[in-house]
């Protein structure tokens, strides 16, 4: 069964810091969530985003992680010794992340528009994953409170804007050396504009219809109905 992981917070996918030296931690492809959080490794990937923050206050996305550490076992003398622990476990603490946003005209198509200025971020997670291990899947949530607040300030009704989120994850080994992941870049697409939603009938309930049981507003998604 594969280990599918939480982190709160994120993507074209970047590159190792070099080819004969991976990172000890690679994050892959980016996958959809269902309502009830659920996904698989062999569900599509997907490239970008959108979000509109008139109804949604996140961007909720699974990765796939996988870990190159692989030491082989502990051995004393001649004899490997048995225990559950994993020697070549990486803890990840913290992400790095940063927002490259542009405010652009939708009534132009978008093809002029201004850079909006965001600070980077490093947010506390709590993140293992044992060494050796392929398709891991974790689960991000790529705007974080700073982002949205700023984003949801900045971009109107009659704009949207194309932001690159690059995250990285940091840590340490099971040893205490030094840890992180390559850099993943994700396109998201970010407008704040109000749709017709019906009014839920008396006596009736909206359903949750994003990923993770999530309102709405994330890739297109809206309920059906809203309640007064």
């Amino acid at each position: 069964m594969k280990r599918v992981f939480f982190a709160a917070a994120v993507l074209a996918l970047g590159l190792g810091a070099c080819v004969d030296s991976p990172t000890e931690i690679q994050v892959f492809d980016a996958k959809q969530l269902d309502v009830e959080c659920k996904v698989t490794a062999t569900d599509p990937s997907i490239l970008n985003g959108s979000v509109n923050l008139n109804y949604a206050v996140s961007y909720i996305a699974a990765f796939m992680v996988n870990s190159s550490l692989n030491q082989g076992p502990v051995v004393i003398g001649s004899l490997p010794v048995d225990g559950t622990s994993d020697p070549d476990a990486v803890y990840i603490d913290r992400m790095s992340v940063t927002y490259k946003a542009t405010l652009l005209d939708s009534s132009v198509g978008g093809s002029s528009g201004t850079n909006l200025s965001m600070d980077p971020e490093e947010v506390p997670v709590r993140l293992a994953v044992r060494g050796a291990t392929k398709d891991n899947i974790v689960v991000l949530d790529l705007v974080t409170v700073a982002a949205y607040n700023k984003l949801k300030a900045a971009v109107t009704a009659g704009q949207y804007a194309q932001v690159l989120v690059t995250f990285k994850f940091k840590g340490k080994t099971a040893g205490g050396a030094k840890a992180e992941s390559n850099e993943v870049t994700f396109p998201l697409s970010v407008s704040n504009t109000p749709i017709k939603i019906p009014t839920c009938a008396s006596g009736v309930i909206f359903k949750a219809v994003g990923p993770c049981g999530t309102f709405g507003g994330q890739d297109g998604v809206y309920p059906e109905c809203v309640n007064p």
